[in-house]
């Protein structure tokens, strides 16, 4: 039995939460091992991964001087929340890079 195959709704709430009451007892032990062996895999945020570093190889070592791409005023707020959002989770953070 696939998760897939009984799951047919986004799960939205944490894996603690959720039951899965369709699926036989035996495999409902093994998902909750798999759950508890790999939390960072079954967690609602993203996360780093330790021991990996990624290197953007560049045809030319010269930044691009461009403009930043405008915000229409009605979805600024939207923008500015998902950004700090994402800063907040460690997904993104501030850089003083000349490429940034």
């Amino acid at each position: 039995v696939h998760l897939r195959a009984i799951c047919t709704q986004p799960i939205t709430e944490p894996v603690e939460q959720v039951q899965f009451n369709t699926l036989p007892d035996h495999i409902q032990e093994k998902l909750d091992k798999l759950i508890q062996q790999y939390p960072n895999v079954f967690r609602n945020t993203p996360g780093e991964i330790d021991g990996y570093e990624c290197r953007i190889r560049l045809k030319n070592d010269k930044p691009l001087n461009q403009r930043p791409y405008p915000i229409p005023v009605t979805k600024r707020e939207a923008v500015e929340k998902e950004v700090k959002r994402m800063l907040d989770m460690g997904i993104i953070k501030h850089s003083r890079s000349p490429y940034s």
